[in-house]
């Protein structure tokens, strides 16, 4: 015979929503954990006894590792500094510094494949006679061009 219940929260939008279901059949319960991953995880799936010591034994690794984790935390190596140093300051500043150059140069790889391709437009406007198009795109390049030197 089989017996299973599950309720949760769930918080869509900001609003919060209370799931709650009752099985009798183990196939719906599969079923309902398929249509909800948030409930895949392996100490949430019915254990046969077989398996139950090896489910007890992952939740203890898991509680433990994460124990670990806090003890290699950068901020509990920083309580020993002295008052008023504050490295998590810096270590944004860094962050932001490395964004804005990998910005730069995603800006700049961008600038130059568009100046690429215009001076294919010139040659291609230029072969077809239309002088028009190639003088506007030879304007366009000048201005790529341009922002080029400044990055």
């Amino acid at each position: 015979m089989f017996k299973g219940k599950i309720s949760f929260y769930k918080n869509v939008d900001g609003k919060e929503d209370r799931i709650e279901e009752e099985f009798d059949d183990p196939r719906n319960y599969r079923e309902f954990i398929a249509k909800h991953p948030e409930l895949r995880f392996d100490y949430f799936e019915v254990p046969a006894f077989g398996n139950l010591w090896s489910v007890l034994d992952d939740i203890i690794d898991r509680r433990f590792r994460l124990r670990m984790d806090d003890a290699e935390n950068p901020a509990s190596q920083t309580l020993a500094l002295p008052e008023g140093v504050r490295l998590d300051e810096y270590e944004k500043e860094l962050q932001k510094i490395e964004a804005e150059k990998a910005e730069r140069e995603a800006s700049k790889k961008s600038l130059q494949e568009a100046g690429n391709r215009l001076k294919h437009y010139i040659s291609k406007f230029k072969e077809a006679g239309n002088s028009e198009k190639a003088e506007q795109a030879r304007k366009d390049l000048e201005k790529v061009e341009e922002k080029l030197k400044w990055l």
